[in-house]
């Protein structure tokens, strides 16, 4: 019995359908249909990691490029205003929030395959599919953890998970800019 594997299943979709009694795969073996759900879910997982920390990486070059251009034109009369000051600070607090998306964080996305062979050897093909989507959602749900969990969680918005992160910076380096057009504006 996997019990772990079951609330994992009906989560992702896994055994709820029309079918959910049927054989989900043509070779007969409802494991393997769960395995390759379980790694299209990781795989998913990373190509949202890239997403987020490519984004990132956009908006704090387009914030330090629109800062470096409004920030040079609103202290051209080498005074600094209350406005620039706000913006200057503001900038370097959502650029440390975008770039603390890029930081690297350990996050599992596959697994080993020599593990695999040491641990699953002498067992039954559905056995081992079975242990191995266990594991893979045991590592889902790990990184789901890191990435943002249960969704945007206003006591811990400043917290290490990317998405909150991200949100917080982004929205920072837009009113970084507008607090930069202020300063020229009032200047």
């Amino acid at each position: 019995q996997h019990t772990g594997c079951r609330r994992w299943a009906v989560r992702t979709g896994v055994g709820t359908g029309p079918a959910s009694n049927a054989r989900l795969t043509t070779d007969g073996s409802v494991e393997a249909s769960a395995y390759r759900e379980s790694v299209r879910s990781l795989d998913a997982q990373v190509a949202l990691v890239a997403d987020v920390r490519s984004r990132s990486g956009v908006i704090l070059g387009a914030g330090a490029a629109a800062s470096a251009f409004l920030g040079s034109e609103a202290l051209a009369n080498s005074k600094l205003t209350l406005w620039a000051a706000l913006a200057a600070g503001l900038f370097i607090v959502s650029a440390g929030l975008l770039v603390a998306v890029l930081y690297p964080r350990q996050m599992h996305f596959s697994g080993d395959g020599c593990e695999v062979l040491e641990h699953y050897r002498d067992r039954e093909p559905r056995d081992v599919l079975a242990h191995l989507v266990e594991d893979y959602a045991t590592a889902w749900k790990s990184n789901r953890s890191a990435l943002d969990p249960e969704g945007p969680n206003w006591r811990r918005w400043i917290g290490s998970e990317l998405f909150p992160l991200f949100r917080l910076g982004t929205v920072l380096m837009v009113a970084d800019v507008v607090l930069w057009l202020i300063a020229l504006w009032r200047r």
